[in-house]
């Protein structure tokens, strides 16, 4: 049975080291161990080992590797799981050390000098080689033999001579310890070198270097973080090379976006003196930091995530490295066959911080572009905004907004039904409902209603045009095109619906006529006469006078139905009449109203320009259905129309209802 102290100040007397040892040392016949229920750290096992060695003592029938582990290993947290091992195996809880404590002789001492530990302290060399030990022995003198042979003993003298002698592994470790040679001996190495019968020299320590923690970092909670870079799988099956299947992921509310995994420290190291080496310390982040509009942060038993809040996009700032989720797209890297292909996308809203490149076309409702644009926009009818330039491209959205506030050039701007507002535009085509421009250059323009500050060279078809400056460009004048209704078609619609009036009227006449005629036979206006009184309860009939009324209506039963659909169509005429009427109302209303929309006025003119009238034929393509090719040249053809005005100085002003 262990004698094993207790705790705290108690301890046991070692009666062959003088020195008394701390209560987490248990000996017994088995020899000495350490209690781990009483080890607070490692940092006590050092300490009772340096007081041993200093004391000229080694530690004998040494466990090397339990002597390691005692002095490097076991940290609180490792003591801890050890002891809750030994508790769960039903041992106790104590690690052999050694047999038992000796002195170091004195006399072996000085074999122990060959150590050799590097600069940097991470290996260390030992020459091994044979050894001699001075001894000093008593050596007998005899003198002379007596008579039978015997030499007796005259006297001793001492002689000292030198014999071989092994290295002791115990031994070697305590010296070691002397020399500042503490960590990482190679045991087997040691007890290599001690067997061997030639000079050699052999490493017998390494350095344990630290091992460095993790840093901590996100862990991905959702499949739908992934962008989808695949080429998009069109509904025949074919692949669509210029557009990626998902790129920009959406989530719902709630979902779990990323969670925290925290950093774990790394563990020290040492060198072969024992010297803690310590680990970098692995970075650790504010997970608040990172959580961008549309997200929260939510902590749990499970962890710290971060969470989105709405349904909506994905968006990973690269700057702020924030994770936000938005009800519209924000994408910051351009639209490139490299980064996104083609996009297209059913959110209202989408926000381009990048260049869009040439060839690439964007595809969606409410669009901002805050850098310049190359590619093509194609919007549902919904807004266009380019903060910079466009160049060589195209944007369209038919019945919605386009807006540039930079430069145009080369372009094709489409809003059919709806607004146009540019800046600066060059060498374009425009086509929507209402086109503001601030300064065009060389442009073909086609609207309903067209203002401009100064136009240059420009080809223009409106109904209403309104030009502060006008010029001519490199030669070209500015030409504008009055978009007048036909009064051919507005007399041919008017003399139909009059027509119609008069077929009306009529056939109101002759129905009215025929239902007098019908009413006026004396058998029918009888029976009429009976009938409209029963209606009314102003008569009974007896039994006679019912068979009576019986045959009558029995004879009246021809004129009556004549007299009934007569009387239908009557009424059918004069609802007939009253559509035409109101028809005719409109069509006057909305002819007078054209006209006072269709007009033109230049405030100055400092250069060539001509203002015509355009009468759009009735049965030929809209000119805003034509090809841009087409368009050009037809607004810039020698037209029928009348020519209000040619001069390269002056203003102008004409309004096609004060013409008429």
């Amino acid at each position: 049975m262990s004698d094993t102290a207790q705790a705290g100040d108690e301890t046991t007397a070692d009666q062959t080291a003088g020195l008394m040892l701390p209560g987490f040392i248990s000996r017994s016949a088995q020899g000495i161990s350490v209690d781990l229920s009483c080890l607070d750290s490692n940092q006590s096992v050092i300490k009772l080992v340096d007081r041993l060695f200093a004391h000229g003592l080694l530690l004998r029938g040494l466990d090397y590797a339990n002597f390691h582990k005692l002095l490097y290993e076991y940290d609180e947290e490792t003591i801890e799981r050890v002891l809750r091992q030994f508790n769960q195996a039903g041992k106790p809880p104590e690690v052999f050390l050694a047999s038992g404590i000796e002195p170091f002789p004195e006399s072996r001492r000085p074999l122990y000098r060959g150590f050799k530990v590097d600069a940097r302290g991470e290996v260390a060399d030992y020459f091994f080689e044979p050894l001699l030990i001075d001894k000093v022995v008593e050596e007998p003198i005899y003198g002379e033999p007596d008579a039978a042979g015997n030499r007796p003993l005259i006297e001793t003298r001492r002689r000292e001579i030198s014999e071989p002698v092994r290295l002791d592994f115990d031994e070697f470790v305590a010296a070691a310890w002397a020399q500042g040679l503490r960590f990482g001996l190679d045991a087997a190495a040691i007890r290599a070198g001690i067997e061997k019968t030639r000079p050699e020299r052999m490493t017998i320590a390494h350095m344990r270097p630290p091992t460095p923690g993790q840093d901590a970092s996100l862990l991905e909670q959702t499949d739908a973080l992934y962008r989808n870079d695949a080429p998009r799988i069109l509904p025949n099956g074919r692949i669509d090379l210029c557009t990626f299947s998902n790129r920009f992921p959406q989530v719902k509310a709630g979902t779990r976006l990323m969670k925290k995994i925290r950093r774990t420290l790394g563990r020290n190291g040492w060198d072969v003196a024992g010297q803690v080496l310590e680990p970098d310390l692995p970075k650790d982040f504010d997970m608040q930091a990172l959580a961008g509009p549309g997200t929260r942060i939510e902590s749990s038993a499970e962890g710290e995530f971060i969470v989105a809040t709405i349904d909506g996009f994905l968006n990973l700032d690269t700057e702020t490295s924030q994770l936000s989720v938005t009800e519209k797209i924000v994408n910051k890297e351009g639209v490139s066959l490299r980064t996104t292909g083609d996009v297209s996308f059913q959110c209202d809203e989408y926000e381009e911080h990048g260049e869009v490149q040439e060839g690439r076309e964007v595809k969606g409702r409410h669009m901002t572009f805050l850098n310049n644009v190359f590619g093509h926009v194609v919007s549902d009818g919904g807004r266009i905004t380019i903060k910079s330039n466009l160049a060589a491209g195209s944007a369209k959205s038919p019945g919605g907004q386009i807006r540039i506030e930079g430069n145009c050039s080369r372009a094709v701007l489409e809003a059919k039904g709806g607004e146009i507002d540019l800046n600066y535009v060059d060498s374009s085509l425009i086509i929507g409902a209402k086109v503001r421009i601030r300064h065009a250059i060389s442009c073909d323009i086609y609207a309903d209603e067209v203002q401009i500050e100064l136009a240059e060279g420009c080809a223009i078809a409106a109904r209403r045009v309104q030009i502060d400056m006008s010029r001519a460009k490199r030669g070209i004048e500015t030409l504008v095109n009055i978009l007048v209704p036909d009064p051919g078609l507005f007399d041919e619609e008017l003399a139909q619906l009059n027509q119609a009036k008069s077929e009306a009227i009529d056939t109101i006449k002759a129905k009215s006529e025929e239902t007098q005629a019908l009413a006026s036979q004396p058998a029918l206006k009888t029976f009429l006469h009976v009938q409209q009184k029963l209606k009314a309860g102003e008569i009974s009939l007896t039994p006679e006078q019912k068979a009576d009324f019986q045959r009558l209506q029995a004879k009246v039963v021809q004129p009556l139905q004549q007299l009934q659909i007569a009387r239908q169509q009557l009424q059918a005429n004069r609802k007939r009449l009253e559509e035409v009427e109101r028809e005719i109302e409109q069509l006057q209303q909305r002819h007078a109203a054209l006209s006072a929309e269709v007009g033109c006025t230049l405030r100055a003119v400092d250069g060539e320009t001509v203002v015509r009238t355009l009468v759009p034929q009735p049965n030929a393509i809209p000119l805003d259905d034509l090809p841009p090719g087409q368009l050009r040249a037809r607004l810039r053809e020698a037209a029928p129309g009348e020519k209000l005005f040619a001069n390269d100085s002056g203003g102008f002003a004409w309004q096609l209802a004060d013409a008429t």
